[in-house]
């Protein structure tokens, strides 16, 4: 498993997301590495804009783990936490609201417990 404890600065998300990904490159495939490359940069600017209001006072904690059957990713930021309620797609230019749609949507299972935020995929899917 991998852990990562990161201040919550905007600027912090890529480094941090290309140091995990460098480290789990040799276990995904390509769809794997794009949806979790996907979600990562969804969860933590979400994390880091929404939840700790771009405080950096505050830190987002983020695991990763992997095994032959799913990926999961937690991150946990030191926000108020909310709740998450399913909406229809976005179809006006709104600039907020379709990052944890997207990352709902291509997550095997996705839920919202306050302030941490967790997505499963699973993997082998035959």
């Amino acid at each position: 498993m991998i852990s990562v404890k990161m201040i919550s600065d905007i600027s912090r998300i890529k480094p941090t997301i290309n140091n995990v990904l460098t480290s789990i490159r040799e276990e995904l495939t390509e769809n794997e590495f794009f949806d979790v490359k996907l979600t990562l940069d969804e969860l933590l600017v979400n994390g880091v804009l929404h939840g700790n209001e771009s405080n950096p006072g505050k830190s987002i904690d983020l695991k990763v783990d992997i095994n032959n059957d799913k990926i999961i990713i937690k991150v946990e930021d030191e926000g108020l936490g909310f709740v998450y309620r399913k909406r229809k797609p976005v179809t006006t230019f709104a600039e907020t609201g379709r990052g944890l749609m997207l990352v709902d949507g291509i997550c095997d299972s996705f839920s919202v417990n306050n302030n941490i935020v967790t997505c499963i995929f699973s993997r082998n899917k035959n």
